[in-house]
């Protein structure tokens, strides 16, 4: 009636969701009927939803670091007489929570651009600090559960790989 083209979605049947798009055709600006074109987008719907899911874990995963973050750093800087080791243990915590949000980021990142068809880019890159990384956040961890953690590297120097840093 408004000779205007109307684009909907619906739930189709049961699982299934369609989208039409019925477009007015004119002739002599005499309306002589319409198209309709009626595509199936049921996979596309149930892409959105998985996609919303994960936006809502996500804002919940990012949200629970932040707020211990938030309470640690607000007692530390309220409290004036907090005891040296307890200072140390939140100090801690907080570098921990920091630590799994940035790795939360980086797997974010990393998924961007696998959906985006980005090439990964390999170059050469030295492995130490990774491997520091990696052997400072495992103690803290262990020591964290009260175990011990031991690591002797079996090199010295560079560790130079062909690989994405990323």
């Amino acid at each position: 009636e408004s000779n205007k083209s109307v684009k909907r979605k619906i739930k189709y049947y049961k699982h299934k969701y369609i989208e039409y798009l019925i477009t007015p055709l004119f002739r002599n600006n005499l309306k002589k009927g319409f198209t309709i074109v009626i595509r199936d987008i049921t996979d596309v719907h149930k892409l959105e939803k998985i996609r919303s899911d994960f936006v809502a874990n996500v804002s919940h995963e990012f949200k629970t670091p932040l707020t211990s973050i938030r309470g640690f750093a607000e007692t530390l800087l309220t409290s004036t007489e907090i005891p040296t080791e307890t200072r140390e243990r939140f100090l801690n915590k907080i570098r921990k929570q920091t630590i799994f949000l940035e790795n939360m980021v980086n797997d974010l990142l990393q998924l961007s651009r696998i959906e985006r068809n980005e090439s990964i880019e390999i170059a050469p890159f030295d492995m130490v600090p990774l491997i520091e990384d990696i052997v400072e956040e495992t103690r803290n961890k262990s020591a964290a559960g009260n175990l011990s953690f031991n690591f002797v590297p079996k090199f010295s120097g560079k560790i130079v790989v062909n690989a994405n840093e990323t």
